[in-house]
């Protein structure tokens, strides 16, 4: 029994080693398409308004899905070694492309994946028990005027709604927590949103502040 079973298992394995993989991280600053069993790629940019997309799906984390009725801006093509084993390769965005917001999409038959790549030089420093952030360039760590600020919250009933904005004041601080009415009590997550038009774009959800 414990023959067929290791027998059964080893097909399995065997079996699955010969489907094509396709991954697509982003790590410190850098692009790896992990692939298996795959000789093409399509390789699509997407250009985006970052602020309309925040606003329609703030909590949308990674997911794009939208993306498949959409058009690419532009289109390249990847070819391949295929490999029974797992390999990656660091894939570089043109140069030309660095300063855009946009969304980075890999194809191949019915497998993508896809990452956003969003232009950035914030450092944005998170008090989560106060409810505030303060906003500084990462080149100087001098604070940040005038950087724009989106909040939206999830509520205990589940519902999504717009929070409050503001913009940062001369020591880069702005208070993301604190409304004049009570909706703050229900507030179960904030994604937050940070636009400058020198400094680029940051997104990030977290919990409220105790309470």
């Amino acid at each position: 029994m414990r023959e067929l079973q290791g027998g059964r298992e080893t097909a399995l394995d065997q079996g699955a080693s010969k489907l094509p993989g396709l991954e697509l991280v982003q790590k410190d600053g850098q692009i790896w398409i992990t692939h298996r069993n795959i000789a093409q790629v399509q390789v699509h940019y997407y250009f985006v308004d970052v602020e309309l997309m925040f606003s329609r799906n703030p909590f949308q984390g990674r997911s794009q899905s939208r993306l498949s009725v959409i058009e690419p801006n532009l289109k390249k093509v990847l070819d391949l070694e295929p490999k029974v084993g797992w390999d990656r390769l660091e894939w570089k965005v043109p140069e030309e492309l660095k300063n855009r917001n946009m969304i980075l999409e890999v194809v191949s038959g019915g497998i993508v994946r896809s990452v956003p790549l969003y232009s950035n030089s914030l450092n944005v420093n998170m008090s989560v028990p106060l409810g505030r952030l303060q906003v500084l360039s990462s080149d100087n760590k001098k604070p940040i005027e005038g950087a724009y600020v989106k909040v939206y919250a999830r509520h205990s009933d589940g519902s999504v709604r717009f929070y409050k904005d503001a913009y940062t004041d001369l020591r880069g601080v702005m208070d993301y927590a604190s409304l004049s009415t009570q909706e703050w009590s229900t507030v179960k997550k904030y994604s937050i949103l940070v636009l400058h038009p020198e400094y680029g774009v940051w997104i990030q959800e977290c919990e409220p502040p105790t309470r």
